[in-house]
């Protein structure tokens, strides 16, 4: 990708991210004494408002823009949706059309629900703001949310519903978790393990590098049995279409990870990073959910390499390695401002050159037109 609007527009909209989540105001919690997001405060919709509407008015970037377009035009055209889709999304789509909206309306309200409910995310942990969105984008699930956007939605519903769980909001849960079932029923699988996030799965820090390594090294060769294993499921959720068409979804698959050599050994350095403070990190954090983050991530860590292979299941594992970002953010965080790591420059070192080959792996991605996401249009742009 030679366009250099492209590059430069999604050079400002980062920046622009970054300063407008530092404008968000905070509040005093006054049951726990933390600060946390002040959802009453203009500038926080600021930021809902711009990414929004940039988002969502956007042209023909990122593969689902043709799909979702053709299928709003087509139930504007005929009263019925075209595919065999989740309740909530096709919903949404008669939803829009009753009421005239064009299809540029569908993607505005699912940018506006993304960016909704990752705030709500990190409502509770607002120290990590600025660090979140920088690994947002960075490690893709920016380009991912405008090629995977039902799925994002539903990953971000869950993030945030994991912390109402937690804090024993269980009326809450179960009404936004099946808001989430209803945009993507593959939520399932992670919302099945939210009860038993409380208890430490990976204690030893010596048995997370072997699982690193066995993942990285040794696992995937098991993936055809795995799959065979997987297949009842996928056939229950209704997504039995990706194994009978696993030919033409590994090519997809394929063309996903362009440039995934980068890739391999930047997150195999980051989860090694990751693996050897999980000691210190667990103790600066243990009240902020970060077990429960951790447990979710690691597993993400292994499955993400194990189903790297196969589309719906890489998908599925999506779900967990996404929440690499946060655990990534709290990294981050504690080493430029823990008072013990702040003499030792080596280790502030490291975690500069890391940021800095994220950066680096965000405009390779640009380069690649990963998902189709370069070039960058906006609607009115076009007839």
């Amino acid at each position: 990708m030679d366009d250099i609007n492209t590059y430069i527009f999604y050079t400002f909209f980062l920046l622009l991210c970054l300063f407008l989540s530092q404008k968000i105001v905070l509040k005093k919690n006054f049951v726990n004494k933390s600060l946390e997001i002040d959802f009453a405060r203009p500038s926080l919709y600021v930021l809902m408002l711009i990414y929004s509407l940039i988002i969502g008015l956007r042209y023909n970037v990122g593969r689902d823009y043709y799909g979702y377009t053709e299928w709003f035009k087509e139930l504007r055209h005929t009263g019925r949706f075209p595919v065999d889709n989740d309740f909530g999304f096709i919903w949404l789509n008669e939803f829009l059309v009753h009421f005239d909206f064009e299809s540029y309306a569908l993607f505005i309200v699912l940018a506006f629900l993304q960016i909704l409910f990752l705030l709500l995310f990190l409502k509770r942990i607002p120290f990590l703001r600025a660090w979140y969105f920088y690994f947002f984008f960075t490690s893709l699930l920016f380009f991912i949310s405008m090629n995977a956007m039902r799925q994002t939605l539903a990953f971000l519903i869950f993030a945030y519903c994991l912390q109402l769980f937690y804090d024993k909001k269980y009326y809450h849960t179960l009404f936004i978790a099946i808001l989430a079932f209803s945009i993507h029923k593959t939520v399932i699988v992670p919302f099945i393990l939210l009860p038993f996030l409380r208890v430490e799965w990976f204690k030893s820090v010596k048995s997370q590098l072997v699982l690193l390594f066995l993942s990285v090294f040794v696992l995937p060769a098991f993936f055809t049995i795995l799959l065979d294993f997987a297949t009842p499921f996928i056939n229950l959720l209704g997504y039995n279409y990706y194994i009978e068409n696993l030919d033409y979804m590994k090519e997809i698959t394929d063309e996903n990870k362009r440039g995934e050599g980068l890739a391999i050994f930047l997150f195999f350095f980051v989860d090694l990073f990751i693996i050897l403070f999980y000691e210190k990190l667990k103790t600066a954090f243990q009240e902020l959910y970060f077990v429960k983050f951790y447990n979710l991530y690691f597993i993400g860590l292994m499955l993400s390499r194990i189903f790297a292979e196969n589309f719906i299941l890489s998908r599925i594992a999506d779900y967990f390695i996404s929440f690499r970002i946060i655990i990534l953010s709290f990294l981050m965080f504690y080493i430029f401002n823990s008072s013990k790591i702040q003499k030792n420059k080596i280790i502030k070192a490291i975690a500069i050159l890391t940021c800095f080959v994220m950066l680096l792996f965000y405009y390779k991605a640009i380069y690649n037109n990963a998902g189709d996401i370069a070039p960058f249009q906006f609607i009115f742009n076009h007839d």
